[in-house]
């Protein structure tokens, strides 16, 4: 049996992607149609509705779409971790229309995670 490559996110520090450890806020979101998460997700045009443990990442760390289907393992300051598959991207690029849910661009560090993602 082979394992899954999990990527770790250090109190939501990217800390493989970005050497210097870059800390992420952890938001939440509902990635099930017609909730708060807007369109389908971008990594397979599917929604993500609970109980499916999933998250979006900032388009640095989307990097493209390279890390869809990837797990990512999520560690908080106090050490809990959480692990979860990236499904979309959270865009730090555009927002504000149509497109974005009329939503502002993420900032460039967001983990947005499902509610079953905790690590508090």
């Amino acid at each position: 049996m082979r394992k899954a490559s999990i990527l770790s996110i250090k109190w939501c520090s990217l800390t493989s992607i970005q050497p210097s450890g870059t800390p992420a806020i952890l938001t939440v979101n509902d990635f099930g149609p017609g909730r708060d998460g807007g369109d389908p997700s971008e990594c397979d045009g599917n929604y993500h509705p609970l109980p499916q443990r999933v998250v979006a990442l900032s388009t640095g760390w989307y990097n493209g779409g390279s890390r869809c289907g990837k797990m990512v393992r999520i560690t908080a300051r106090n050490g809990r971790t959480a692990v979860a598959k990236v499904v979309d991207e959270c865009d730090s690029t555009q927002g504000c229309d149509q497109d974005h849910a009329n939503q502002s661009p993420c900032k460039t560090n967001i983990v947005d995670a499902s509610e079953n993602v905790r690590v508090a």
